[in-house]
């Protein structure tokens, strides 16, 4: 989901002792709204299934997703929608992209390091790599593979956490889906309300992924609270403040602790 893989590995990993080995199974729907530059405004749904160890400072993640798009936009990987361009719909083997469709969506998987530099300041290494398996023919994936690479700082406090990422994405070349390498950045936070609730916000900003497209600029806040000792759920609130970002969206994810 967008940028809440981050904060809730921020969430599992930070209080957790270094030795601990983990489990997490998480799943969610996210449903977003917005034109991206195409004359309509279109809806999407986003619902991924993921899986998250965790042991010793590393994270391994996987995820696969299930979308569905209405509207004049294709998914182009990591939940990031975009308008259908030419070139796209010049390929004789794309279908009607103008009617609703669904499926799996392009998969991904994440390999995290995480290193101690004080008892308060972290440092993580992430590098992430997208599948194409996504039917890009119906607008639910890339068609390429896709890579990514980022570093992330954070700062612990007794009831809270701040964080900072900044990475580039690394994209095949498709002829017919021309995606650029793009630099991102995010800044974010959680503060611990008690009784276990946490409230987070995190920024997004990307350099545009299409040569014609924007860059994306957007905000989430997030409410997080344990519904047993094993099962947590997060509820939150997407707004977009360019063109291809989405103007809103709504989602929620559960987690378990499977072991």
């Amino acid at each position: 989901m967008r940028a809440l893989a981050t904060a809730l590995l921020l969430l599992f990993v930070a209080p957790a002792p270094a030795a601990a080995q983990h489990v997490y199974v998480s799943s969610g729907v996210e449903y977003l709204v917005g034109d991206y530059g195409a004359p309509e405004k279109s809806k999407t749904l986003y619902a991924p299934f993921s899986v998250d160890f965790l042991a010793e400072g590393w994270v391994l993640s996987a995820t696969i997703p299930v979308v569905r798009v209405s509207g004049e936009t294709f998914f182009i990987g990591e939940n990031i929608p975009a308008p259908i361009i030419d070139r796209l719909l010049d390929r004789p083997e794309v279908r009607d992209l103008m009617e609703p469709r669904s499926g799996f969506g392009d998969i991904s998987a994440t390999i995290r390091k995480e290193f101690a530099l004080s008892e308060d300041w972290y440092v993580s290494a992430i590098c992430t790599v997208s599948a194409p398996t996504g039917d890009d023919t119906r607008g639910l994936g890339a068609g390429a593979w896709s890579g990514a690479y980022e570093t992330e700082l954070l700062r612990e406090f007794d009831e809270a956490y701040i964080y900072g990422v900044f990475g580039r994405r690394f994209s095949q070349d498709v002829q017919s889906l021309p995606l650029s390498d793009t630099w991102r950045a995010s800044i974010g936070g959680a503060q611990h309300l008690g009784r276990d609730f946490w409230l987070s916000a995190n920024y997004d900003w990307r350099e545009p992924l299409l040569e014609q497209s924007t860059s994306l600029s957007e905000a989430m806040i997030a409410l997080s609270a344990p519904l047993n000792q094993s099962l947590q759920v997060q509820v939150y609130v997407v707004a977009g403040f360019t063109e291809s970002s989405p103007d809103y969206g709504l989602g929620v994810q559960f987690s378990l602790a499977a072991f």
